[in-house]
């Protein structure tokens, strides 16, 4: 906790202001408002502390330069002091705590759930791009798979004496289901050759499958 007077000089410093900031009270009593200030930081610091003692609360975070040069990431509450008597504005205070720490936590966190997030991203893609491809090659793979042709059967009936006895049939080509019979393929009834005077008739026609 520091406090300043009306003209913003340090009026007080605490042990708690010594850990942070590495000056003792007699090194930091009567510093005007740049002290701790970093010379490539922020500025109006003056303006800040001048609107506390026109009645303003104000409540921030800026970088301060330490003792030893390191800068770190304080968060401020300035609040105006008044006189016990009267209520009229006396000077100010403010409550620094060091949050770089903090804040260093914070950022990598949030980073993580980040990468986390793009992460989950990417791993989704890569599962619709790879169902997308599965269903580009099934549908490839039956566009190119080699069409089966049904089977056909052909045959033809011969026996002694000739193709002219097959003259009264209704047709000459033949479908044979089952193999030991010639089914006419117009009425599908079973055929068979009749005898010829003098010959011997063929009991099973012969086949040829093509």
């Amino acid at each position: 906790i520091v406090s300043r007077d009306l003209d913003l000089k340090i009026v007080s410093w605490n042990a708690a202001a010594e850990r942070v900031y590495g000056y003792t009270a007699e090194e930091a009593m009567g510093q005007g408002p740049e002290f701790l200030v970093p010379q490539s930081g922020e500025t109006g610091m003056a303006a800040c502390m001048a609107r506390v003692l026109a009645g303003e609360r104000l409540v921030f975070e800026d970088h301060r330069v330490r003792q030893d040069g390191a800068v770190i990431l304080a968060h401020h509450t300035m609040f105006p002091l008044h006189e016990p008597a009267g209520g009229h504005i006396a000077g100010m205070a403010c409550i620094t705590r060091d949050i770089t720490e903090q804040k260093i936590t914070q950022e990598a966190i949030s980073r993580s759930l980040r990468d986390q997030q793009a992460l989950a991203r990417l791993r989704d893609a890569v599962s619709a791009a790879e169902a997308s491809q599965q269903i580009v090659d099934a549908g490839l793979s039956f566009v190119k798979r080699p069409r089966q042709k049904s089977p056909v059967l052909q045959c033809s009936v011969t026996w002694p004496g000739g193709d002219n006895q097959l003259d009264d049939l209704p047709q000459k080509r033949l479908f044979l289901t089952p193999p030991e019979h010639v089914v006419n393929a117009t009425h599908h009834t079973p055929i068979r050759p009749a005898p010829h005077p003098g010959r011997q008739p063929v009991s099973t026609p012969r086949c040829i499958a093509v």
